[in-house]
């Protein structure tokens, strides 16, 4: 259940980078709270775009691409779910 994120540390929180899942999908873009916030992208693992647009609160409110292949949707729930546990990390479990 873990994943690792590359990208910019601000006040104790990511920021803007790229949030790699265990099952190798990633989101890019920006978060608020710990939660996607913004506008991003969830990629599947072979680079497919899962789900792009503008964020609020970890739910995609204006949607820009949505997969084509239903399957990959777990991608997208695993993201929201992962954010939403809204563990806290610090800077050392970055390194």
């Amino acid at each position: 259940k873990g994943a690792i994120y590359t990208g910019i540390w601000r006040n104790g929180q990511y920021s803007e980078g790229t949030l790699q899942f265990s099952n190798g999908s990633k989101y890019k873009g920006s978060f608020s709270n710990g939660l996607m916030h913004g506008k991003g992208t969830i990629f599947s693992k072979d680079e497919r775009v899962i789900r792009a647009g503008e964020w609020k609160n970890g739910d995609l409110i204006e949607p820009e691409a949505i997969a084509s292949d239903p399957l990959k949707c777990e991608d997208l729930f695993l993201a929201q779910e992962f954010l939403k546990e809204r563990f806290s990390i610090s800077a050392n479990d970055l390194r």
